[in-house]
């Protein structure tokens, strides 16, 4: 799809976005605009979901193939609803997920630790692996031990 097609779909979403980033750090949101700026999209970082912001600054700090890397960034700005999509269901909420407010990831991520007894303390882990946690506890179908497993493999890398 060419470029300026993503970027104007891009922009017709967030304008119509009624969940704007307010959760997601200002070191993710500034390494998320790096990212775009360096990619040449010309997209309002600020206007993004925090779901958006945490899978593209996933993305741009991965070790994917530069093609690769390109056609998630795509992906998460073409799509509202991306693969690894936060559930935002009861059973999320019930496990400390804080779906807005400022800091709403790291918040829902140290309340997920909290809740599964890791004694981790959010704001020690890199943006990285908050970002890495925060899509292991909400964003998958796995159950519960898989996605301590996981987090656990997160934390200790």
């Amino acid at each position: 799809m060419p470029r300026a097609l993503i970027i104007a779909g891009a922009a017709a979403t967030i304008a119509t976005s009624t969940f704007a980033y307010e959760g997601a750090s200002d070191t993710m949101v500034d390494s998320v605009d790096e990212i775009l700026n360096r990619a040449g999209y010309d997209v309002p970082v600020t206007s993004l979901t925090d779901q958006q912001i945490v899978e593209i600054y996933l993305a741009g700090n991965s070790s994917m193939s530069p093609a690769e890397r390109t056609q998630r960034i795509e992906t998460v700005l073409e799509n509202e609803a991306v693969t690894a999509t936060i559930l935002k269901t009861d059973e999320d909420r019930d496990w400390g997920l804080v779906v807005t407010g400022e800091h709403s990831v790291k918040t829902s991520v140290q309340n997920y630790l909290d809740r599964v007894g890791l004694d981790v303390d959010a704001d020690a882990l890199t943006e990285e692996q908050v970002a890495q946690i925060y899509f292991a506890a909400f964003g998958s179908d796995g159950s519960p031990a898989s996605r301590l497993d996981q987090i656990e493999d997160i934390i200790s890398n």
